[in-house]
């Protein structure tokens, strides 16, 4: 029975991480559909994201620890809102069953990074479970179903 236990665990975790790996693959018309439809979407990769945030912790808008926090954040994006053109950052989190952590965290990380850059950063969450009980305030949702998974 442990057995089993440990086996359904780790193959929950390959699951979720070929999920964040396609939703980072397929970042683009995922995220298109955040807050309205969005356009002109560019993913940073982590060296070009870390390289902003130490441009922010050198010019003293953020600490190394918050640094570290947005950096494992899923994905990191910059676009265009469709309706008035204005230029955002969009922080989400993916996962195949969402959790309220993955609601905390993108929350946290935008809310961080929105503040140091003094910009709108948004808060996504990515999946395909939605738990009806999960309170999404404040976060954009972007149902995405891989069939690979």
């Amino acid at each position: 029975m442990e057995i089993s236990k440990r086996h359904d665990g780790r193959l929950g975790n390959i699951s979720g991480n070929i999920y964040e790996e396609r939703c980072r693959r397929y970042a683009v018309p995922v995220l298109s559909r955040v807050s309205g439809g969005l356009r002109s979407i560019h993913l940073l990769d982590r060296a070009e994201l870390a390289d902003r945030l130490d441009d922010l912790i050198d010019a003293g808008k953020m600490d190394f620890d918050t640094r570290e926090d947005i950096l494992l954040a899923n994905i990191v994006a910059t676009a265009k809102r469709r309706s008035d053109g204005e230029e955002l950052w969009i922080v989400a989190e993916a996962s195949v069953t969402l959790g309220a952590s993955d609601v905390r965290n993108t929350k946290r990380r935008a809310a961080a990074l929105g503040t140091a850059m003094g910009i709108n950063c948004l808060a996504a969450v990515i999946s395909d479970i939605v738990p009806e009980t999960l309170d999404l305030t404040g976060v954009d949702l972007i149902t995405y179903h891989d069939k690979a998974v």
